[in-house]
């Protein structure tokens, strides 16, 4: 060995404790996804009953109040505002 590598050898931990540490950070990668992988189980599950009803219900369901002040209003023509205009209007608020 030449004095380059002569040292880094002698800091380098054994192979084993490489492999400890290795095995270590996997297990905890694994935890991790497992936890989330188990939460999010736990988040799509819903009751039978919550789910059979959202699923047929789908209506809109207005109360009688809502109902009568329902109106129906015509469609008219409305002039454009161009963007120079909107752009006019809001530099001549800032310089003013």
């Amino acid at each position: 060995m030449d004095s380059k590598t002569d040292g880094l050898a002698r800091r380098a931990l054994p192979t084993g404790r490489q492999a400890q540490i290795v095995l270590l950070i996997a297990l905890c990668a694994a935890g991790v996804l497992a936890f989330g992988w188990g939460a999010s189980r736990l988040r799509a599950a819903q009751p039978a009953a919550v789910a059979a009803a959202t699923m047929t219900d789908r209506g809109l369901h207005l109360t009688a109040a809502q109902l009568a002040s329902l109106t129906i209003n015509t469609v008219a023509p409305v002039k454009f505002r161009s963007e120079q205009a909107a752009d006019d209007i809001s530099v001549g608020a800032c310089l003013g």
